[in-house]
């Protein structure tokens, strides 16, 4: 049977707190693995509804995808993450972004840290997760590097799993990289292609054969933006502004890129986003775009796009239901799976 999981994004599907977890406890109903709840600064945290679908649940695996190192220090993720996977009795997953340059200062985050050094995200991200590796391993250290300073720090309580599976969500060369050498799975971005999709995995590999892995190690995940509707031109229509907005994000640069997206045809949405002008950014996303990097489309044209995207490599899709029909997107796409 094939895998399949539920993530989320702002301001498109289920956004509130408590639509999240009603979309969660039906995902867990109808069959679905995971549920994976994003983080934004300055929008829900993620930990907080994760623990209410956890007491809500049973089975379902709960997964924050992802979290800042930046803001979070790696004492205070383990704490996060060993809590979640006690209170869920051994199900929690945790997704760590790069906590880099990109976006972060659209948010004001370099100006609540008072002379904070961003550095290497990658360099960061490595040192961040050998940290909370042993923390969570129930390891009492002290330790002094490049980005973090623990002084015979360990957690008081163990989680119910010794080994916590640690996904790495970033879209560039160097963090599908470092994914291969160090993390448990990765967690591609929502707009993407199978050419992006071919790229990273195949980054993912190089960073796997240094590190002397087998990419069997390594989970492949994708947070995959669902469209449906009766008519599939309706559906392509409603994805065209969250493509739009989501393509303009310097993050996404390699998507673009990797997908034949010329940069000359961003800029005009960057363009739009900026004048507030949605009519006109509709119009600019191009159907060929939508269809691309979504599944959007009638119930069957969606449920035969995740099968391209796991014949692209994908192990283990997420659906991202865009619309107020979330809970149809939701229940058509496990289908296959009853």
């Amino acid at each position: 049977m094939s895998r399949i999981g539920l993530s989320y994004v702002s301001h498109a599907g289920p956004v509130t707190s408590g639509k999240i977890l009603e979309s969660a406890v039906f995902a867990e109903r109808v069959g679905y693995e995971s549920v994976w709840v994003p983080e934004l600064y300055y929008d829900r945290e993620c930990h907080t509804i994760l623990g209410a679908i956890a007491v809500q649940t049973r089975r379902l695996k709960l997964a924050s995808s992802v979290v800042n190192p930046v803001t979070r220090h790696s004492s205070l993720i383990a704490m996060s993450t060993a809590t979640l996977d006690e209170l869920s009795g051994g199900r929690a997953i945790l997704g760590l972004g790069s906590g880099g340059r990109i976006g972060a200062s659209a948010h004001g985050i370099p100006l609540e840290h008072k002379g904070m050094v961003y550095g290497s995200p990658v360099k960061r991200l490595r040192e961040c997760i050998i940290l909370v590796r042993r923390l969570l391993e129930g390891e009492r250290l002290s330790y002094e590097g490049e980005y973090y300073r623990l002084d015979d720090v360990g957690l008081e309580f163990k989680p119910v799993k010794r080994r916590i599976p640690i996904y790495l969500g970033q879209q560039g060369p160097a963090m599908m990289r470092l994914t291969g050498e160090v993390a448990d799975g990765v967690i591609l971005t929502i707009i993407c292609s199978e050419k992006y999709i071919l790229q990273a995995i195949q980054h993912i590999a190089e960073g796997a054969s240094k590190a002397g892995r087998s990419m069997r190690e390594i989970d492949i995940t994708a947070r995959i933006a669902v469209s449906m509707a009766s008519d599939s031109r309706r559906a392509v229509e409603a994805a065209k502004e969250i493509v739009g907005r989501v393509l303009i994000h310097p993050g996404s640069m390699p998507v673009v890129e990797a997908s034949g997206i010329g940069l000359e045809e961003v800029r005009p949405l960057r363009d739009a986003v900026e004048k507030g002008d949605r009519a006109a950014l509709r119009r600019l996303v191009r159907n060929e775009w939508v269809e691309m990097l979504t599944a959007s489309g009638t119930p069957r044209d969606c449920r035969e796009r995740l099968d391209q995207y796991r014949r692209a490599g994908v192990k283990l899709p997420l659906v991202v239901p865009i619309g107020k029909n979330y809970r149809e997107v939701i229940r058509e796409m496990a289908r296959e799976h009853r």
